[in-house]
C-alpha cells in the first residue's frame, strides 16, 4: 500500500476499505484520524491476525473514541474465536462457579451497575434507570449468573403484582427487588437458596 491513503480508509460505510497487509494495518491502528483507526480495526475483525494482538490490546486500553474502542473489542473477540489466547478473556478458561460470578460482576460494573459484595449472603446491585434497553436485558442475564440456583429452581416472579400461572411465588425468592431511588433500582441476589 502506498503512503497516500485511499479515501475509503477515512470513510465509515458498510463496505470494507481496500485490503491491506498486516504491517499496514498495524500502522493504521495508530493513525491520528479516528475513522482510519476504526477501519483498520474493522479489517482485523473480519480477517483476524494474531500479530495484531498486542496493538489491539493497547488500543483497547487507551482509545478515547467510543466507536473505535467498540470495533477494537469486536476485533479482539474475533481473535478469541479464531483460537488466539487473548489475555483479557483468560478467565473464560476457568469453569468454576466463582469465576463465572466474578466475570458477571466485572461486566455489571462495565454496564455502570453498582455492585456490593460486602454482604455474606447476597450481592447487592444498584441499577441506574438511564440505561439503553439492551443493557437491561444483559443485566438480567448477568444477575442469573450470580446465584448458584439454576433457572427455574427457586426462581420466583419479582413483579408480584402480576400473578404467574407458570412459576410459583416463593416466600423467600433468590432475587429480591429492594428499593427504587431517583438514580436507580436496588436488587439483592442471594448466592444460595434461602
Amino acid at each position: 500500500m502506498s503512503n497516500e491513503l485511499d479515501p475509503s480508509w477515512r470513510t465509515i460505510s458498510r463496505f470494507l476499505s481496500d485490503e491491506a497487509d498486516i504491517e499496514t494495518l498495524l500502522r493504521l491502528l495508530k493513525h491520528d484520524d479516528w475513522q482510519v483507526r476504526f477501519n483498520a480495526a474493522r479489517a482485523l475483525r473480519f480477517n483476524p491476525d494474531a500479530r495484531a494482538l498486542d496493538t489491539l490490546l493497547k488500543l483497547f486500553k487507551h482509545e478515547k473514541h467510543a466507536s473505535v474502542r467498540h470495533m477494537v473489542a469486536l476485533a479482539l473477540g474475533a481473535l478469541h474465536e479464531a483460537g488466539v489466547e487473548v489475555p483479557l478473556f483468560a478467565d473464560l478458561n476457568n469453569p468454576t462457579a466463582e469465576t463465572r460470578r466474578n466475570l458477571a460482576i466485572k461486566r455489571l460494573k462495565e454496564l455502570k451497575v453498582s455492585v456490593s459484595t460486602d454482604h455474606e449472603d447476597y450481592i447487592q446491585l444498584m441499577i441506574p434507570h438511564k440505561l439503553v434497553a439492551e443493557c437491561f436485558i444483559e443485566i438480567g442475564f448477568l444477575m442469573a449468573q450470580l446465584t448458584e440456583a439454576s433457572f427455574p429452581d427457586d426462581y420466583a416472579p419479582i413483579a408480584e403484582s402480576v400473578p404467574s400461572s407458570v412459576l410459583p411465588v416463593w416466600s423467600n425468592p433468590i432475587v429480591e427487588f429492594a428499593e427504587s431511588y431517583p438514580h436507580g433500582m436496588k436488587f439483592r441476589v442471594y448466592r444460595h437458596s434461602k
